[in-house]
């Protein structure tokens, strides 16, 4: 398989939507989105996704690299941000924002070489560490980055708490839970 790896351009948007659909289920949080149906769940991660990693695209510190096949159509892409904050370290470091390749070149080293596009750019830009959040619902990706190196450093867990009734924020203070 022919491909290679090239900076995003705005005709490309269409594409990377269609590839992105097709995944956002994998990555719902189930215990936040259990209560929706698979298509408000697309809405949902959809309606995050418009909000948060398209308006990357237009960061300078941003780039989205987009993997294209013979006829310059693409196939997967990523997003990745330099100079993000880390909280324990005062350097800045990279991070990957959103990675998703088309379901038929799965285990065609299209994913990987979109990571490794996004960690030269890291290191251009001078740093030596990238984050990333991953799905633990989605052990296809959790396994793909620990190949890659990437090891686990934080884990975030969510639980459904069942309320007998919705408090007015205003009043919900601690006499209230009892704290």
């Amino acid at each position: 398989m022919v491909f290679k790896v090239r900076i995003f351009q705005e005709s490309d948007q269409l594409h990377l939507d269609r590839i992105r659909r097709s995944h956002l289920v994998a990555s719902a949080p189930q215990q936040r989105l259990a209560d929706l149906s698979p298509e408000q769940q697309i809405e949902r991660m959809e309606n995050w996704y418009n909000e948060k990693v398209v308006y990357l695209q237009n960061i300078p510190i941003c780039r989205t690299y987009v993997a294209v096949n013979s006829l310059d159509l693409p196939i997967g892409y990523v997003v990745v941000m330099a100079e993000a904050k880390d909280d324990f370290r005062p350097e800045r470091q990279g991070f990957l924002c959103d990675l998703a390749v088309d379901e038929i070149y799965w285990g065609q080293d299209v994913a990987p070489a979109l990571v490794e596009a996004a960690e030269a750019y890291v290191k251009r830009m001078g740093h030596e560490f990238m984050m990333l959040n991953v799905s633990a619902f989605n052990q296809r990706a959790v396994n793909f980055y620990r190949k890659l190196g990437f090891v686990d450093e934080w884990v975030m867990m969510g639980k459904r708490l069942s309320v007998d009734r919705p408090l007015d924020p205003e009043i919900a203070d601690d006499e209230t839970t009892g704290l």
